[in-house]
């Protein structure tokens, strides 16, 4: 049991709901995009939020963050980050196979709106992977995305929160394309009842 509460046993669990959303995800990126991207989730971790910054990147790196509110029988934020070159790669993957365009080394507009949609569909295919699990009721909202420093990771997202965040399952979500790889990580931002719910079905679907 670690200090979270939570088992192994659980957040293997929870690990395995990732990589079938991700899969899931993978495919319709590839048949979008009509090129083959596959992702993978290495590990999982449940943290307290204070702890995300040191799991992201070294200090003072700049991030993009793409955020959503969740609603339904959890209340919770799911947010992905990347780091600012990673984020730039992903949207030249993505825009050179839509339009003709050349290497671009800045993240511009489209690249942007590139980018949330393709979190749009990241996040919304692990959220439906972990309704199918767990038989909980899951909504996200249109993502927004930001830029910020990695000591200031995910906590300007909590401050508009309504409720008290202080968990987060980080998920690693590597994007491989031709052999390149671009580091991503999922975050679920949980306060203590969400967390409970969590855990709850979690113990449920285990002893099944």
């Amino acid at each position: 049991m670690i200090n979270t509460g939570i088992t192994k046993l659980q957040l293997d669990a929870l690990r395995e709901v990732g990589t079938i959303g991700t899969g899931n995800a993978s495919i319709a990126f590839s048949e979008m995009l009509e090129c083959e991207i596959k992702l993978k989730v290495p590990w999982a971790r449940l943290v307290k939020v204070n702890e995300v910054s040191t799991m992201l990147a070294p200090p003072r790196e700049l991030l993009v963050e793409i955020h959503s509110r969740v609603t339904g029988d959890i209340n919770a934020l799911v947010v992905v980050v990347f780091s600012r070159e990673d984020a730039v790669r992903l949207a030249d993957i993505i825009l050179r196979s839509i339009i003709t365009r050349e290497k671009s080394m800045v993240l511009d507009i489209l690249g942007r709106d590139a980018i949330r949609e393709l979190c749009n569909i990241l996040i919304g295919s692990y959220l439906t992977a972990l309704n199918k699990f767990l038989g909980i009721r899951l909504c996200h909202h249109v993502p927004s995305i930001s830029f910020t420093l990695t000591e200031r990771s995910v906590s300007d997202i909590t401050k508009a929160f309504k409720g008290k965040i202080e968990y987060a399952l980080v998920l690693a979500t590597d994007f491989m394309e031709k052999g390149a790889m671009i580091r991503g990580r999922l975050i679920l931002l949980l306060d203590s009842a969400s967390l409970k719910i969590l855990t709850k079905r979690l113990d449920e679907k285990i002893k099944r």
